[in-house]
């Protein structure tokens, strides 16, 4: 019985024995009865759970092991700089090489769903006194990393995408300004030549005591160069930059200091291509939450704006590793920044430039006006200028509010307004092709139908109930009035008749068939077109007036062009575009194209084919005997429709236009010119119109 005791005894000490042994591996640091594989899991998992004291407490402590603190504060440095969320090791292994042990592993600095820093290495297990540790080496942790080293994280920039024409010529690119630099020299007499350049530039005392400061921060961190003073791009003069160059330690950069969003063409491009300029915070909020949290532009109106999503370059990082002593080492992760995307207009710059001065060089003084230039088979706007203009390199850096207020006061003519697209106008007689419509579909007229009432000193009292004055015409025609006639003579009288016979219904509900009342889809922002006030009251009188595009039908320019596409698409209004397409490159110059525009119907069936034949006729009409003639041209096939309206409640302005086309030759190009000035002035749209439909030599 005792010896059996004995035995019962020595069994449970061996289980004790081997509770204990587990218990010891259980805890953080390694145990003093380690074995290969249990130190190595053991260093492991201590540094997952990020207890570094622990892990340290593995390593074999002689022959150049570091002290704990040391350790645990290189890898909290490099987990923290590395801005790191977890530790793993994808890979380890432990092989026996005679003797030796050697354990090899992968410690990886995971970054989120980021990126991950990885390093490999070997290391061979020591045995003492029955006992394995790790041997310390200063690449286990990371690889080039002692003690004192640091690790940078820095921002790489992007470029903001481009925009070009259709034709590949920049109309807004990244550059730079001509910036005023000083070397940073402990010789140089800094208050004399800060005070040099105030005499030539006019830096107020605020500007020269903020140089100096810049400057004494340089000299103190051993900068080489301190920007003095910026010049936006081509106003630095060739006499002003030679005075500059002379004063002792300045020069002038021109391509690294200073970033520029730069407009070569100006004016010329003003209300298609906006601009960008530095974002307010509450903008910095916005773009850091569609991932654009470096973002130093942003579009503020056009395409800047409209497309500032695929301009936007995304920042990226670079993580870099340098000595105790600053020396760069290596580069442990890197990010690349992606560029902008560039964007490619519609537009034909010869085209843009020929309506751009042609406006310039016709408008008075007190008129204003739009140009545009359209491929009426796919909608592709050629040219668009709204005048006056303005110079959108201004806005490359902070305008004062008396100078923003100024291009905003109606006395300037709001130069900033862009009438092509957001200015509302009565369309006057060029709406009466979309007026007769409904009339011609349903019957009611045909291109042969003759007014049957007679009309005395061209005044016209409607039957019925008629409280208002006679409708009206400029002149009387030179042939019976039948439609062709009256669209010749733009007879405001046959179509006030032809709409009062079809009756509101019918007329209404294609007006707003055919987009009045809405705004055109564009790539620029449009304002809503206006067919009738929802206050007023559909009479008669309005109803007359709305055929002829008066009473309160109001569209934009943008709008009235797109509509006149009618004539060269069996009937089809397309959707007008001014974006081709949008394209990535990368650093080899291969092409992303990320989007392609197509031909797109914007009002499918607003006229039958027999509508747009027998309008047509009487559009061409128009041209050879009609309100057009002055646009004849040899060799080009022309229609057109002209039209005037008054504006205001004292009428004292009229809107002018004008909307021609090729028709019936190879070639497709149309044009509308809209000008508004005073009543009693003329106004030169055909002189215009016939320059802008002219073929290239």
């Amino acid at each position: 019985m005792k010896k059996q005791w004995t035995s019962y005894f020595h069994a449970g000490l061996y289980i004790a024995a081997i509770l204990l042994f587990a218990i010891l591996l259980l805890l953080p640091g390694c145990s003093a009865m380690s074995t290969a594989s249990t130190v190595a899991e053991t260093f492991m998992q201590n540094m997952q759970n990020l207890d570094f004291s622990a892990a340290y407490s593995c390593l074999w402590k002689r022959a150049g092991c570091v002290s704990e603190e040391t350790f645990v504060s290189s890898a909290q440095n490099i987990y923290d700089s590395l801005g790191a969320t977890a530790i793993s090791f994808p890979f380890h292994d432990i092989q026996a090489d005679g003797k030796q042990v050697k354990f090899s592993y992968t410690v990886a600095y995971v970054h989120g769903e980021d990126f991950t820093v990885e390093n490999s290495i070997s290391l061979f297990l020591l045995k003492e006194d029955g006992n394995y540790y790790i041997q310390y080496s200063d690449d286990m942790l990371l690889e080039g990393y002692t003690s004192g080293c640091r690790i940078v994280r820095s921002t790489l920039k992007g470029a903001r995408g481009e925009i070009f024409t259709a034709d590949k010529t920049a109309v807004a690119v990244n550059s730079y300004s001509d910036t005023v630099a000083i070397s940073v020299s402990e010789d140089l007499d800094i208050n004399s030549v800060i005070n040099s350049i105030a005499a030539l530039t006019g830096m107020t005392s605020e500007e020269t005591v903020s140089i100096r400061e810049k400057y004494n921060s340089a000299l103190k961190n051993n900068y080489a160069e301190v920007a003095a003073y910026v010049f936006p791009i081509g106003e630095l003069s060739d006499e002003l930059r030679a005075q500059l160059c002379a004063i002792e330690g300045v020069s002038i950069d021109s391509d690294s200091l200073t970033p520029q969003r730069y407009y070569p063409y100006g004016e010329i491009y003003a209300h298609i291509v906006g601009y960008a300029s530095s974002p307010s915070e509450e903008q910095l909020e916005e773009l850091a939450e569609q991932g654009f949290a470096n973002a130093e532009l942003v579009g503020k109106v056009g395409i800047e704006a409209e497309y500032d999503n695929a301009l936007q370059p995304q920042s990226g990082y670079i993580y870099r590793l340098y000595s105790a002593d600053g020396a760069y080492l290596r580069t442990l992760y890197e990010k690349p920044a992606v560029n902008g995307a560039d964007i490619f207009l519609t537009i034909n710059h010869d085209m843009q430039q020929k309506a751009y001065y042609l406006l310039a060089s016709e408008l008075k003084s007190d008129q204003t006006g739009v140009n545009i230039v359209m491929d009426p088979t796919t909608g592709f706007v050629q040219a668009m200028v709204s005048m006056p203009s303005y110079d959108p390199n201004i806005f490359s850096f902070p305008v004062s509010d008396a100078d923003y207020a100024e291009l905003n006061d109606p006395t300037s003519k709001q130069p900033l307004y862009n009438r092509a697209t957001s200015g509302l106008y009565p369309p006057g007689s060029i709406i009466k092709p979309f007026t007769v419509t409904p009339a011609l579909e349903n019957g009611i007229v045909t291109r042969y139908t003759v007014f049957p009432y007679e009309v005395k000193n061209n005044e016209w009292k409607p039957d019925g109930v008629w409280y208002w004055e006679p409708v009206t015409r400029n002149e009387a025609p030179d042939a019976p009035l039948d439609l062709d006639t009256a669209i010749r003579f733009s007879d405001n009288i046959y179509f006030s008749w032809v709409t009062l016979k079809m009756g509101d219904e019918l007329f209404m509900n294609y007006m707003e068939k055919i987009g009045i009342g809405k705004a055109v889809p564009f790539d620029l922002p449009t304002s809503v077109s206006n067919l009738l006030n929802d206050s007023t009251e559909l009479n008669r009188k309005m109803l007359s007036d709305l055929s002829f595009g008066h009473g309160e039908m109001l569209v934009t320019p943008i709008q009235a062009a797109s509509m006149y596409t009618v004539f060269q698409n069996n009937g089809d209004i397309l959707t007008p575009k001014l974006v081709s397409k949008i394209c990535r490159y990368d650093s080899l110059d291969t092409e992303e194209v990320l989007y392609e525009a197509e031909r797109e119907v914007y009002i499918s069936g607003a006229m039958t084919q027999e509508t747009v034949d027998t309008l047509t006729y009487s559009l061409k009409r128009v041209v050879t005997s009609g309100t057009a003639q002055s646009l004849q041209t040899n060799g080009l096939t022309l229609a057109a429709k002209t039209g005037t309206a008054l504006k205001g409640d004292d009428q004292s302005k009229r809107i002018a236009w004008i909307a021609a086309w090729y028709q019936d030759m190879d070639d497709d190009r149309l044009v509308l010119v809209m000008i508004e000035g005073p009543r009693t002035q003329s106004d030169r749209r055909h002189a215009i119109a016939r320059e802008l439909l002219q073929k290239a030599e």
